[in-house]
C-alpha cells in the first residue's frame, strides 16, 4: 500500500453501544445519528436550520450545554473531504478509512456517507493496529463521549498508520543495540557462578519459582524450576562457556520425564553455537542476544555492572 497523508484527523463513534460495529468489516460506509435533522437539510447545507433544530432539542431534552459541540461535530462530518482521515475503535483495534466526497445519505438504518475503500484495522504493512500498542496521546479519543471529536495528534497518527517510529524511538532502539552488544561483551567477566545467580533471578524475575538450590541434588542439571500458574516442571543447565557438542550432550541426556523443558544457558558462546538450529523439540537453548534482551527487560543490567566493576 502506498504511504498515508492526511489534513485533518477525526475519531468517529461507532453509534450508540457501538451498534455500527459490523460496518467496520462488512461495509464501505461511515454512519451517523442525528435523528432528528433532515438529511435533505444536510445536503441542502441549511446550517442556520440545522442548528435552529439542535439547539431545540437540546433545550427540549433540559441540557444546557453541548448544543454547539453537537452541531460543529455534525458539520465537520459533512464538510470532511477525501483528504480527511476518520479513525474509531472496535475489539481492541483502531480502524481507520478516508471518505469519498459524496454527500451524505440516509438508508434503512441511519444517515452515512460513503468510504474510498473499507474500513481498515492495520498499518500500511499490514500489521495490525491493536490498541494496547498504540500511544495514549491516540487511543485516549476512544472514551470520547460524543460522535466526533477533531485528533490533535496528526502527527503521531501518520506514522502510526504508516508503520514508522518517531525520531526519539529510533535512536532508543539504536540504543538498546548498543546495550545489548556491550552486555554480551560483559558476559566474558562473569563468574561461572555469577552465571547460575544471573540465571536464577532471570527466571525467577519472569514468575518462576525455583524449587531446588543450584545444582543440589541433581547431576547434570543447575536449577528446578516450576510455572506457579501451569505447575509445569522445567530443568535448566547453566555454562559459562559452551559449544554444539556441550549442548548436544545434554539434550540427548534429557528424558524429559517429568518436567515440560530443559533450558539450556549460555553466557559465552562458542562460535559454533552461532546461528545453530537443533531438532529436540523439549530443549531450548538461551544464549547471547536473546539472554542481553531479557537482562534488558527485566531489569538487571546494574546486577552485571556491580558484578563485574
Amino acid at each position: 500500500m502506498d504511504k498515508v497523508n492526511f489534513n485533518d484527523a477525526f475519531y468517529l463513534k461507532l453509534g450508540k453501544q457501538g451498534m455500527w460495529e459490523d460496518e467496520l468489516n462488512h461495509g464501505k460506509k461511515a454512519r451517523i445519528g442525528w435523528t432528528n435533522i433532515a438529511t435533505e437539510d444536510i445536503q441542502n447545507e441549511n446550517w442556520s436550520i440545522i442548528k435552529e433544530r439542535i439547539d431545540q432539542d437540546f433545550n427540549e431534552r433540559g441540557k444546557k450545554t453541548g448544543a454547539t459541540q453537537d452541531f460543529n461535530a455534525l458539520k465537520s462530518f459533512c464538510n470532511a473531504t477525501d483528504k480527511d482521515i476518520f479513525i474509531t475503535f472496535f475489539d481492541g483495534k483502531l480502524y481507520w478509512c478516508f471518505l469519498d466526497n459524496s454527500k451524505v445519505q440516509q438508508d434503512e438504518f441511519s444517515k452515512y456517507r460513503a468510504t474510498k475503500v473499507s474500513w481498515s484495522c492495520t498499518d500500511i504493512n499490514g500489521r495490525p493496529l491493536y490498541v494496547n500498542q498504540i500511544s495514549g496521546k491516540i487511543s485516549k479519543t476512544q472514551g470520547f463521549r460524543a460522535t466526533l471529536c477533531k485528533i490533535d495528534e496528526k502527527d503521531s497518527l501518520l506514522r502510526l498508520i504508516n508503520g514508522e517510529s518517531s525520531p526519539i524511538v529510533e535512536q532508543l532502539k539504536l540504543k538498546k543495540i548498543e546495550l545489548n552488544n556491550c552486555l554480551q561483551s560483559a558476559f566474558s567477566d562473569l563468574h561461572w557462578k555469577d552465571c547460575e545467580v544471573l540465571t536464577d533471578l532471570i527466571f525467577r524475575q519472569s514468575g518462576w519459582r525455583r524449587l531446588s538450590l543450584m545444582g543440589e541434588n541433581m547431576k547434570y542439571i543447575d536449577l528446578e524450576l516450576i510455572d506457579p500458574i501451569t505447575k509445569d516442571l522445567f530443568q535448566v543447565q547453566v555454562k559459562a562457556s559452551a559449544d554444539v557438542k556441550d549442548f548436544e550432550d545434554y539434550a540427548e541426556r534429557f528424558t524429559g520425564k517429568g518436567y515440560r523443558k530443559l533450558f539450556f544457558v549460555v553466557y559465552n558462546q562458542n562460535s559454533s553455537l552461532l546461528n545453530y538450529r537443533h531438532n529436540y523439540d523439549n530443549v531450548q537453548l538461551l544464549t547471547g542476544s536473546d539472554l542481553a534482551d531479557l537482562i534488558i527487560d527485566l531489569g538487571l543490567t546494574n546486577w552485571i555492572i556491580d558484578k563485574i566493576s
